[in-house]
C-alpha cells in the first residue's frame, strides 16, 4: 500500500482500506461459530469497534491532535458512506455503532492503561459479545482467534507510523 498524501482524507482512506471486509456466515463457521440468527451484524459491529480503537490508540500516539481528529472524521464518513455495501452493517444504523463504541473504547483504554496488550483488549471484546447473548457460552477461544486474525492492529500501527503528517508531541 502506498504511503496517503498529507492530508487528513488521504490518510482516513488508507485506514478505510484496512478495515476487516467479507465477513460473512462461512467465516464465522470456519472459527467454528454458530451465531444465532442476525447476529452476525453484531459481531461485525464489534470487530469494527474494535479495529477503530487500535486506529484511535495508532493516531493518539504518532498524530498531532487536531490531525488525528480530522482524520478520524473523514474515516467516520468513509464508513458510513460503505457502511451497507462494503462492510455490511445495514442491520444497525451508524449512530448507534459510533455510540456503543465509546462505551468500549473507554473499556479498551482501562486495560490498556493497564498495561493490558491486544489479546486482553479482545478478550474484553468478547466478554462482551457472550455478555450480549451474541456469542454462546464455550465459544470464546473460537471468538478470540477469529477477533486476533481479523482485527488488523499491527498494519493499523505501522501505516500510521508511516504518515506524512505532523507527529503528536508530548511536552516532554
Amino acid at each position: 500500500m502506498s504511503l496517503p498524501n498529507q492530508d487528513p482524507s488521504s490518510a482516513a482512506g488508507a485506514l478505510y482500506a484496512l478495515l476487516p471486509r467479507g465477513l460473512s456466515s462461512s467465516t464465522w463457521e470456519e472459527y467454528g461459530l454458530d451465531l444465532p440468527a442476525g447476529h452476525g451484524v453484531d459481531l461485525s459491529a464489534a470487530i469494527l469497534i474494535l479495529t477503530l480503537y487500535w486506529i484511535r490508540q495508532a493516531l493518539t500516539t504518532w498524530v498531532a491532535k487536531p490531525v488525528g481528529t480530522e482524520v478520524l472524521i473523514q474515516l467516520a464518513q468513509q464508513i458510513e458512506a460503505g457502511w451497507i455495501s462494503e462492510l455490511g452493517l445495514g442491520d444497525r444504523e451508524p449512530d448507534d455503532v459510533f455510540d456503543r463504541a465509546e462505551e468500549h473504547w473507554a473499556r479498551y483504554e482501562t486495560i490498556s492503561l493497564a498495561g493490558g496488550d491486544a489479546m486482553t483488549v479482545a478478550n474484553e471484546a468478547v466478554a462482551a459479545l457472550e455478555f450480549d447473548g451474541v456469542l454462546a457460552p464455550g465459544t470464546r477461544s473460537k471468538a478470540l482467534a477469529l477477533l486476533m486474525d481479523v482485527v488488523p492492529v499491527e498494519s493499523v500501527a505501522e501505516l500510521v507510523e508511516s504518515f506524512p503528517l505532523p507527529r503528536a508531541s508530548y511536552g516532554g
